[in-house]
Order: C-alpha cells, then sequence, then structure tokens
C-alpha cells in the first residue's frame, strides 16, 4: 500500500509530507487549492510524462516521492528482473527540472519511467474523473469484460497466432505484387545479370589494368625515343641519315688529302664517327624491336577499363559492387522463379493461422460470453445500490471481422428508467450516471484485480444526497480489504472516511502555497460542516456533521 507520500516544488506546492494507512482516505479542499496536483504528482511517480511547467517557479526541479510497503508478490519479481535486490518498502522517486530534464529512482538507484509504470500498474490504480471516456467508447469495452474474465493469457495465446497471420498475409500481398510485375521484372533482371555475367569481372582487375597501362605507355615512349632515333642516324630515301652523311664528308674530305694533312685526319676520324653511328643505328633498332608495338594492347586494355567504368556507372561504385549486384539479381530471379511455390506454401500457412486464429478467438468469445452476463448483473447490482433502482444492463455481444482483439464486438447498453429499453452508454448516460458506472466497474473489477491501492478523483461528480451517501458506502466497502483514496467534494463521503486530509490554499512569503493536513476530529467535523454549502458554517451544521461523521464510523 501507498504509506507515504513526498511533494517538492511541485506547480503551488512547496513541500508536503503526508503519511498514510489503510481504509478510506478522503481528500477535500476549495476548488482551485491544489487537490488536482496531489494526483498528478502521483501520476508522475506511476511513471506519466513529466512536464517541466510543473516545476513551481523559481525552483530548479520539482520532485515527488512515494514509499509503499505489504508488496504484492508480482512487484517483487520484477524489481528482481530489473536487478534490484527485493526490500520490505519501495520507494520511487521522479524529480523533474526547470529546463525539461526527467529523472527516475527505485529506491535510491536510477531507473526509467517505464519501469516505474510497470511497477505501480500493480501497486496503485487512479480513476480520474476523466476516465469514463473507457465507458464512452464502445470499441473499449471489450477490455473490461477480458479484465474481469481474467483472459489475459487466452489474449496472449490469440494475438501471438494473429500477428504472425498478418505476416503471412504482407508476405503473400507482396509476392501477388511481384507476381504481377514479374515478366517485366524477370525481362529487366535477365538484361542486367547477362550484361554483368558476360563481362566476366574479377575484383583487383581494375586496378591491374590501370598498372598495365601505365607499363605500357612508358614502353610505347621509349619505342618511339628508340624509332626516331634510328631514323635520324639511317635517314630515307629523301633525307640523308646522319651515319651516310659523315661518311659522305670523309670521302669529299679524302679527295683533299694528297695536299692537306689536315683533311686527311679529319676524314679518318668522319669515317669512324660514320662506322659508330652505323654501329648505333643496328642498336637502336634492335631496342625498338625489343621494346615491339604496345598500342594494340594499349588499344584493348583502354577498351575493357572502359567497359567497366559503364558497367560501375549502372550497378556500383566499384567492380566489387557490380559483382556483388550481379549476385543479388541472381536471388531476385531465383526468387521470381520460386514464386508461385512460395505463395503455395504460404497460402497453406495462412490456412492454418486463420484456423487457429478461429480456435482461439472462439475461446475467447466462448468465455468473453459467460463473463459478461455476470459483469452486466454485478454492474447492474452495485448500482442498484448507487440509488439507481431501476436500471438495467446488457452487453451487446456481435460478430464482425478477426482483430487484434479477436472476432468479438462487445458494448454496454444502459438504461436507468423504468419502461426504457437499454441503449448505448455515450447517447443517454449523464455524468452522473457514468461516475456511478465507473465505480461500479471499478468494484467488480477489483475483485478479479489484487490491486492494494485505488485512488478516485471525484467520482462522486453529477451526484448528490442519497447517491453520494450510497457512493460512499460503496467506497468504503472496498476499502475493507485495500486502501482507497477518494478526492470529494462530498460531505456524505468525507464523512465515512477513516482519515480526512485537507488540500488547504494560503500565502507565505508573498506566493501561493498548498498545504496537505491530516484533520483531527475537531477538523474533520468543520471541513465537513463547510462542504454541506452553506455560506457560514453554524453550530447546527457541525452537530450535523459531528452526526454524520458518528454513523460514518458505526456503518
Amino acid at each position: 500500500m501507498l504509506e507515504h507520500l513526498y511533494i517538492e516544488n511541485f506547480a503551488i506546492i512547496e513541500q508536503a509530507s503526508v503519511s498514510f494507512s489503510k481504509g478510506l482516505s478522503v481528500f477535500t479542499g476549495e476548488t482551485g487549492a491544489g487537490k488536482s496536483i496531489v494526483i498528478d504528482a502521483i501520476h508522475m511517480i506511476c511513471g506519466s510524462r513529466a512536464a517541466r511547467e510543473l516545476v513551481r517557479s523559481g525552483a530548479r526541479k520539482a520532485v515527488a516521492a512515494a514509499e509503499f510497503t505489504d508488496l504484492p508478490p508480482i512487484v517483487c519479481e520484477r524489481l528482481a528482473e530489473y536487478g534490484f535486490e527485493p526490500e520490505d518498502t519501495l520507494l520511487l522517486q521522479r524529480e523533474i527540472t526547470s529546463d525539461g530534464k526527467s529523472t527516475a529512482r527505485i529506491n535510491g538507484r536510477p531507473a526509467t519511467a517505464q519501469m516505474l509504470s510497470y511497477l505501480t500498474e500493480y501497486l496503485i490504480h487512479i480513476h480520474g474523473q476523466h476516465d469514463s471516456g473507457i465507458l464512452l467508447s464502445a470499441d473499449r469495452h471489450i477490455e473490461l469484460i477480458d479484465r474481469y474474465a481474467e483472459l489475459s493469457a487466452e489474449m496472449a495465446e490469440y494475438q501471438a497466432a494473429y500477428r504472425e497471420l498478418m505476416e503471412v498475409n504482407g508476405e503473400i500481398r507482396r509476392l501477388h505484387t511481384l507476381e504481377r510485375e514479374k515478366s517485366q521484372r524477370r525481362e529487366l533482371l535477365s538484361f542486367q545479370a547477362k550484361e554483368i555475367a558476360d563481362a566476366d569481372l574479377r575484383v583487383g582487375e581494375e586496378e591491374e589494368l590501370e598498372q598495365r597501362r601505365a607499363e605500357l605507355e612508358h614502353a610505347a615512349e621509349r619505342a618511339a625515343a628508340y624509332k626516331t632515333a634510328y631514323a635520324v642516324l639511317v635517314g630515307s630515301d629523301t633525307v640523308l641519315g646522319a651515319a651516310d652523311g659523315a661518311k659522305a664528308a670523309a670521302d669529299a674530305l679524302n679527295k683533299l688529302s694528297d695536299f692537306d694533312a689536315g683533311a686527311s685526319a679529319a676524314a679518318a676520324r668522319l669515317t669512324e664517327l660514320s662506322a659508330q653511328l652505323s654501329e648505333l643505328s643496328g642498336s637502336f633498332y634492335h631496342m625498338s624491336e625489343l621494346v615491339g608495338d604496345p598500342e594494340g594492347d594499349l588499344n584493348e586494355i583502354g577498351a575493357r577499363l572502359d567497359e567497366l567504368y559503364r558497367l560501375k556507372r549502372k550497378y556500383g561504385n566499384t567492380v566489387a559492387e557490380v559483382i556483388a549486384y550481379g549476385e543479388e539479381i541472381g536471388g531476385q530471379l531465383a526468387e521470381l522463379e520460386s514464386t508461385e511455390q512460395r505463395l503455395g506454401i504460404l497460402l497453406n500457412e495462412q490456412n492454418r493461422l486463420i484456423s487457429l486464429c478461429k480456435e482461439r478467438a472462439a475461446v475467447l468469445s466462448e468465455k468473453r460470453s459467460r463473463a459478461a452476463a455476470r459483469l452486466a448483473e454485478r454492474v447492474a447490482e452495485e448500482l442498484r445500490f448507487l440509488q439507481m433502482p431501476h436500471v438495467r444492463l446488457e452487453i451487446a455481444h456481435t460478430k464482425g471481422k478477426y482483430g487484434p482483439h479477436g472476432s468479438d464486438r462487445m458494448e454496454f447498453l444502459f438504461s436507468p428508467n423504468l419502461g426504457e429499453p437499454p441503449r448505448p452508454l455515450s447517447r443517454i448516460a449523464s455524468g452522473g450516471e457514468l461516475s456511478r458506472m465507473m465505480l461500479a466497474l471499478t468494484n467488480a473489477l477489483a475483485d478479479k484485480e489484487d490491486i492494494p491501492t485505488l485512488i478516485f478523483d471525484e467520482v462522486d461528480t453529477g451526484v448528490s444526497g442519497n447517491a453520494s451517501q450510497r457512493i460512499g458506502r460503496k467506497l468504503q466497502e472496498v476499502a475493507e480489504n485495500r486502501q482507497v483514496f477518494s478526492v470529494t467534494h462530498s460531505a456524505q463521503i468525507a464523512a465515512l472516511a477513516d482519515r480526512h486530509y485537507l488540500i488547504q490554499k494560503g500565502v507565505a512569503n508573498g506566493r501561493t502555497v498548498t498545504h496537505v493536513a491530516l484533520l483531527d476530529d475537531t477538523g474533520r467535523v468543520e471541513e465537513v460542516a463547510r462542504i454541506m454549502g452553506a455560506d457560514a458554517v453554524t453550530d447546527l451544521m457541525r452537530a450535523t456533521a459531528r452526526q454524520m461523521i458518528a454513523d460514518g464510523k458505526r456503518a
């Protein structure tokens, strides 16, 4: 149960520290005093969204902490799953800073808001004045019936089969689409696969070709140099080469050798040079022959590199990526070829799962049908106690398409007046009737859900007089086996409480502050008298309040 609540710098609450006990506790106070703020703080402890607007103006952070005792076994199991040593008490804490950063702690150790949410799911339920929305939405009525019928295990089995069926259906739709596109896609993929396969690609080939092209280009430069040198030395039909030119010069000078000794010496030198040049020309020719003509190889390499470049532009940034894409295409072609076979397997699996879903949905439907009749009677009985003597409650049960919750469609039909046929709650129920309906359902479900602490936030909205008295009696009844809190404006309910807390707004140091105080007997009499509704509390009202409280204790 909730043993202690601590709130600091939360909205207009500067600091509040409150201890609780078992039984029925009520919170009262003037409108706007901060009753909803206390509930908001508990919501935050339970893992709800923490908004920075909740931080008290001028404060660095807001803190809300709750201490729980008498922990249900499932909470201890959850704590062990999260790596926390089970203890006799459980301290849950949330902080929200003025810049919006939120932190959570479990027994002083860092945790997550989701952990807090999972733990408090088994510790505390808050039934707010807006929770009647579940009653106004017919699609959610089945949730209440499933909770009453305790169908969590059956629902989990059905939903597992349903999810698997949805996955198979999605795969079948994908393959049907693929089948329609298969012809056109097969043609494209086949062309791409053939183009890549015909290229006979090899990882590293491009780098090898680039290196080979560089070598051949260097060889071509060498061959050209040798050929040029040879041509200069040998000459041609029209141009005299250097070797022949030196020989011709020597012959001309030899004619002067009889009378010119210098010419004879020069002729000898030129003859020798001509021989050397002739020898060099032969060497250059031989070298050019050895180098060969790499032009053809260069053209072939260039063509191959162009092919690789074209394939890379179409299928990948590298040759390796092009090869990988070709392998992927092969898989896609194989899948296209096996679509029909795969479809056959999936259709068989679909039929199996449909049968399984039908079987499990039938189990859900049968148990829901039995539980719905019991729940309708139980809630009607509760409502009759809550001053609705002529109420009729039925649960319409129809079938529809299979969905996440099975094939059932279930809706509460309600008639508060004698002689009127039951109609959907959303069409005819008033705010007060919805409040009592929510309390009746909560009481019916409380027997099925062992939640130690229940909080009712203004469940008496829209009702007064004897109906409020009955609501208070019902809250007393629920509180016999668990801890119950009620935020109320009803004197009849407040008088029935085991403990009464006053939430009061005041001014301190020029700022609005809210205080939460446990009232003693005198304070209770004064507050019950105040909320009776008169402008001023009289001695007669105090006497009446004192009598109401005394009667509540004897109930």
